[in-house]
């Protein structure tokens, strides 16, 4: 998910940088308070690499750490070494995994003509800056918001799309069905 972060330089100024989390933790929320009263290094906010280099610019990757029941979230980048605290990060994530949930849902309900639609993790990396991975805790919170959805009979979580089953009368393309053929009564009497 790409996110533009306040980060302190090394001279203590705060400068902004294009982030991009690449996984998402969600804490109990005594965890989560432990956690803000004195962010540590642990193995689970470690992303590999710590940065890449996009057209020239660098983007920090790294881990968007939230609590249950929380507001607020933290973004541990440079191997869990740093962390900037995100006021109103769960409103920022909820609403870019709905404007994911729409996206995939109209397109599959506008373009199906067999009721499935398959929606690749790629596609929303390309078009939203999304980071879909299996595990890494976008996949499920956008499988959950997706499973909610009226239009979505069956939603299932492959290792690189979203495969959404829908109802029928959601679909607007669906191909025509073919009438069976009739039989003449003459043919019936042959076959019987």
């Amino acid at each position: 998910m790409r996110l533009k972060l306040q980060l302190p330089a090394k001279a203590g100024r705060f400068h902004i940088f294009e982030c991009e989390a690449v996984r998402l933790v969600t804490l109990p929320d005594e965890e989560f308070q432990d956690f803000l009263n004195g962010p540590h290094q642990d193995g689970r906010w470690a992303a590999e690499p710590f940065y890449a280099d996009e057209h020239g610019r660098r983007i920090y990757q790294g881990v968007l750490v939230l609590g249950e029941g929380h507001k607020d979230g933290v973004f541990a980048y440079d191997g869990g070494k740093h962390f900037a605290y995100l006021p109103g990060a769960r409103a920022v994530v909820d609403s870019i995994l709905e404007q994911a949930v729409e996206k995939i849902i109209r397109e599959g309900a506008e373009n199906t003509n067999e009721g499935s639609w398959c929606y690749y993790f790629s596609e929303l990396y390309e078009q939203m800056g999304l980071v879909i991975e299996d595990g890494n805790g976008f996949d499920t919170m956008l499988l959950e918001k997706l499973e909610q959805r009226p239009e979505a009979a069956d939603v299932t979580l492959t290792d690189e799309c979203f495969d959404v089953c829908y109802y029928l009368d959601c679909c607007k393309n669906l191909a025509p069905e073919q009438p069976a053929p009739s039989l003449s009564a003459e043919r019936k009497e042959e076959i019987i």
